[in-house]
Formats: C-alpha cells, structure tokens, sequence
C-alpha cells in the first residue's frame, strides 16, 4: 500500500514557487521509485489560497517568511494551526536570522531554511527526513 503526502509550497514569487515545486517534483519521482509513495504538490502565491485548500491531510508546507502586504509567516503559521497541527513546516526566507527562527519555530515551525544556493537541497532533506519521521 503506497503512502500518501501532500506538500504545500506558500511563496509570493513566482518563479522562486515554480522552480520549489519543480524541483521537489523532480525529488519526489526519484525517491518515491524505491518507497511506496504517492505524493501531490500543491504551489501558492497567496496565502488565502493556502487556506483554502489547507485541510488535515496536509503533510508539508515550505513556507516564505515575507509574503507581501505586510503578512508574514507567523500569520500563516497561526492560520495552519487552528486546522492542521500535524502538518511539518519549514520557513524559507532570505533573513537567516536565529531570533527569527526561534519565534517561528515558537509558532510551529518545524525548520528554518535560509534562501541561498543551498535552500532547495534543504528543502528536499527536510522533505525526506520528515517523510522517513512519520511515514
């Protein structure tokens, strides 16, 4: 029987959402050649649509920390916990801050990954070590 995980990706830039999704898809077909996994990956640009489509079976979320009009990924993160508390998130920002990370992780952050030429390959390990944790 083939596991199912559901990943969110919540960034306001376009192309920082698209190459995210696309490069986790290219991680996932790979990984999931040798587990049991279906997976489906779903992108936002706003975090309403997030919420929309925020329900129980959402297993990861890769976050931003700055989304624009002012909302920040402690809003989403107060938001994902009145209706998804098991779900794992990482905060993506370009502010590697260690006060920053403490406060969301205070909030219900699992990780905080900073945005650099290493942020997707973080990604993807955050990806795979919370699919090995909890599947």
């Amino acid at each position: 029987m083939s596991k199912r995980i559901n990943i969110s990706v919540l960034d306001d830039n376009p192309f920082f959402n698209n190459l995210a999704s696309f490069r986790i898809n290219n991680f996932l077909e790979e990984y999931s050649q040798n587990n049991t996994l279906d997976y489906r990956i779903m992108s936002f640009l706003h975090p309403e649509d997030l919420y929309q489509n925020l329900g129980s079976g959402t297993n990861i979320i890769l976050l931003d920390y700055y989304l624009g009009d002012s909302t920040t990924a402690i809003d989403v993160l107060k938001k994902i916990s009145e209706k998804n508390k098991d779900c794992s998130i990482a905060i993506v920002t370009q502010k590697d801050d260690p006060k920053l990370s403490f406060i969301t992780r205070s909030y219900g952050a699992s990780a905080f990954i900073p945005k650099d030429d290493k942020t997707l390959e973080r990604a993807c390990y955050f990806i795979e070590k919370t699919i090995t944790k909890r599947f």
